[in-house]
């Protein structure tokens, strides 16, 4: 009688243990969703529409954002906004200042709290730690964010999934879900 009750309980203790493990798997390996408060497209450096849906920059090539996948247009940001950023982060942490792994400074457009054609260059993010990011390559998010306090509260963020290539730093677009 008592070895049944040990073997019921050894089960028993498999089996939360199992899907114990089971969860924390499927949660750390979840790609995060994107909760973009608008889509982010990218022109090129004359502000002109891309070729490609899915085009290949270099870690130096000026891209601009926009609102619109085939022209100019401004993105944004709530009223209460006091500055703008762009930004490279791990998906996931975009509404995290603290986390970018490199970022730069943005401006609005005039006395708007619209953000016109940031630059998205990558290697003109020159805080944080842009070079881990090019030497590490993988999968990230590029964004604009809309911030106040001293820009360490995020009020709103425009970003898309990239991918970036280990070592040259070579990136591109991934398909906006």
């Amino acid at each position: 009688m008592l070895n049944k009750k040990i073997f019921i309980a050894a089960g028993a203790a498999v089996l939360v243990g199992a899907v114990v493990i089971t969860v924390a798997l499927a949660n750390g390996s979840a790609t995060p969703k994107n909760t973009s408060n608008s889509d982010l497209f990218v022109l090129d450096q004359l502000a002109n529409a891309l070729p490609s849906a899915l085009p290949t920059f270099g870690w130096n090539d000026n891209v601009l954002g926009s609102a619109s996948p085939t022209k100019q247009a401004a993105l944004s940001c709530p009223e209460a906004s006091t500055s703008t950023g762009v930004f490279v982060s791990k998906r996931g942490d975009e509404r995290n200042v603290a986390a970018w792994l490199a970022s730069g400074e943005s401006a609005f457009y005039m006395d708007t709290k619209t953000v016109f054609l940031p630059n998205l260059k990558l290697s003109g993010m020159i805080s944080g730690n842009p070079n881990f990011v090019k030497a590490t390559g993988g999968d990230w998010s590029l964004g604009v964010a809309c911030l106040k306090s001293n820009s360490s509260q995020i009020l709103a963020v425009d970003y898309r999934f990239i991918h970036v290539t280990a070592g040259s730093g070579d990136w591109m677009l991934l398909p906006i879900e």
